[in-house]
């Protein structure tokens, strides 16, 4: 039987390595002594304990979630209790409690509705169909596992996506169906190596190998268990190198490596005893039964010692293995060992045991692999589908309304774009016989100016003759008659002297007329 590693989803909580758990308590432990306040903080560091002992101590962490949830409920913080209920199933489903852990798990539900927290629902639903699925309930598992998938698509969470994708696959891997199993694996695959998770890309390396050993592919089934179980070692993570190991000693059984089936088989064995986690026990304990009931029927195998010690030793190891799934209601690998136990009896001759055990073998076969479960599978497989095409057939009205957005922006842009031109042309026609008009103004202007500088020339010209006229040829006369003024004798009017005197006033007087006179022509031109 394939150790198959199921991953439970959790809402806003942490993720830690297994080395690391002890020193988490220890700080939680610390902050929980030094908080004694009845307040959310308490009920936080109650529900991570409760979380960190899920893998650790169930019955811890049952007690501190319950602890968490009471404080919650006192202080009427929803999110607390809805995080306190999942707590409880999650610790309850390690112990295998399944029917407390699904109760809990509806009550964190409801929670979650109250609050409107989507997230929180769907993460909830992912770990509701691992429960069903450890119980053989395989289409309540993929119809819970489905939900959880739309609802995280939704919310474009693409790491949750990916653990619900691969929990699918594994849901087909226990169905034999290894086809659809596979794309469900590499669908997870190419998230995991996107977001560099490291630990689920080892976690789903060995589930590609667990594919590739059930096709018989049993080379590359080794090479992809064993890259997994390196990335484990390398960083720690102790229970699924576990996991790896037991695959690995799976893979050497169908090799016909018996003795090192075994001992891989042996140290899985001691890992999952000090783990104690009961339902990796079994599956250890009834790979080993399995692997003694193939050395007594190989006929090519020679065994060592007589073939009765190892059939009685292939009997006792799937007893014990039936009965802690049983325990458990681990009902898929339960119905394996039930098959293999009726064989041993029946290759030792204890037919009436054989009847027994074959029995229970077909009775659980019948459950899990009954044609209500593959209908109800068929009508969840097709739903999905149909939601798909739903979500596709939206997706493409979407692309073709873009599409025809995109055409009337082109088309517009277009429009814009020619109008802009002809703005452009016109203001450019506009310009250029704007710029006409201003040349022919320019000339035009320059050439008045050009006149007008002349015209003022002239007038400067005619002004400095003017000045010269009046700085010479006035004052010249002037001064005669004022000299000719000074000879007029007054006291004796006859004196012959005075008609020569006014004579020259007079010549004078006619000259500075026509002085005048020229000077007023000239002034006349201006």
């Amino acid at each position: 039987m394939h150790k198959i590693a199921l991953l439970l989803l959790l809402c806003c909580m942490p993720v830690w390595a297994s080395a690391q758990s002890q020193a988490i308590i220890d700080s939680l432990k610390g902050n929980l002594a030094n908080s004694p306040k009845a307040d959310t903080n308490r009920v936080k560091n109650l529900y991570d304990l409760s979380y960190a002992f899920y893998n650790v101590d169930p019955a811890q962490g049952i007690i501190y979630a319950q602890q968490a949830l009471s404080l919650a409920q006192q202080l009427h913080w929803e999110k607390g209790i809805a995080t306190s209920y999942t707590m409880l199933g999650i610790n309850y489903g390690t112990r295998s409690e399944h029917q407390q852990a699904l109760s809990n798990y509806f009550k964190a539900v409801t929670s979650y509705e109250h609050q409107k927290n989507k997230k929180g629902i769907a993460s909830v639903y992912a770990n509701i169909s691992l429960v069903y699925q450890v119980q053989g309930d395989y289409p309540k598992a993929l119809d819970y596992d489905f939900r959880a998938l739309h609802a995280h698509e939704e919310l474009h969470d693409s790491g949750s996506i990916a653990v619900i994708e691969e929990n699918i696959g594994s849901l087909y891997f226990e169905r034999k169906d290894f086809t659809t199993a596979m794309q469900y694996y590499n669908a997870a695959m190419q998230v995991y190596r996107r977001l560099q998770d490291t630990a689920s890309v080892a976690r789903n390396l060995g589930n590609i190998g667990m594919v590739h050993d059930a096709m018989g592919n049993y080379k590359e089934a080794l090479s992809y268990h064993q890259q997994a179980r390196d990335i484990n070692q390398r960083h720690g993570f102790k229970k699924s190198e576990q996991v790896n190991i037991e695959n690995i000693g799976y893979v050497y059984s169908h090799m016909h490596d018996y003795p090192r089936a075994i001992a891989y088989q042996r140290l899985a064995l001691d890992m999952s005893v000090q783990q104690k986690i009961d339902n990796a026990i079994a599956i250890s304990v009834g790979n080993l039964g399995e692997t003694y009931y193939a050395m007594v029927t190989d006929t090519i195998y020679k065994p060592a010692v007589n073939k009765k010690q190892y059939l009685d030793s292939a009997i006792s190891y799937l007893h014990c293995a039936i009965s802690i799934c049983e325990k458990t209601s681990f009902t898929g690998p339960m119905m394996e060992f039930e098959q293999y136990l009726s064989d041993a009896y029946l290759a030792a001759g204890k037919y009436k045991e054989a009847l027994v055990h074959y029995k229970d073998y077909v009775a659980l076969h019948d459950t899990l692999f009954s044609l209500e479960h593959k209908v109800r599978i068929a009508q969840l497989e097709t739903d999905r589908q149909l939601k798909l095409r739903d979500k596709q057939i939206i997706i493409e009205q979407l692309q073709e309304r873009n599409k025809r957005n995109e055409r009337k922006l082109f088309y517009t842009g277009i429009a814009l774009l020619v109008v802009i031109t002809l703005v452009v042309l016109r203001l450019a026609w506009y310009y250029r016989r704007s710029s006409k008009v201003l040349l022919r103004e320019k000339k035009a202007l320059l050439t008045r100016i050009e006149i007008q500088v002349e015209r003022i020339k002239e007038q400067s010209d005619m002004l400095d003759d003017i000045a010269h006229t009046q700085s010479h040829d006035i004052r010249g006369p002037v001064a005669t008659i004022l000299g000719l003024s000074q000879l007029f004798n007054p006291d004796n009017p006859q004196d012959p002297a005075n008609k020569v005197t006014m004579q020259g006033i007079k010549s004078m007087a006619e000259k500075l007329d026509r002085v005048v006179k020229d000077i007023v022509d000239k002034e006349n031109k201006l």
